[in-house]
């Protein structure tokens, strides 16, 4: 993708996460004890840290780091395959 596909991508996953109330907190993923809101809070700041690599034009980094995230909405349920694909596309 695109540097600014990307950013939109990420805007509205950010959003997205927003709306539930969360704020961006990294977190220790090697627990094995994160909870929903936990788990939640660390995409999203995720979804700080790729708008940083892009803008440092690290997009490889970004990319990787943007699948993670597409993968644990859907495994947290906000969104579909399809729909993240069509995020993609866009």
């Amino acid at each position: 993708m695109k540097p600014d596909q990307v950013m939109n991508v990420v805007a509205k996953y950010t959003a997205l996460l927003q709306l539930q109330g969360c704020r961006p907190i990294r977190t220790d993923i090697s627990s094995d004890l994160l909870d929903r809101y936990q788990k939640q809070c660390h995409t999203l700041w995720m979804c700080e840290q790729i708008q940083a690599f892009v803008g440092m034009g690290e997009m490889y980094k970004a990319n990787r780091w943007l699948g993670f995230v597409q993968g644990v909405l859907w495994a947290l349920d906000h969104l579909t395959i399809d729909q993240m694909r069509e995020d993609n596309r866009s």
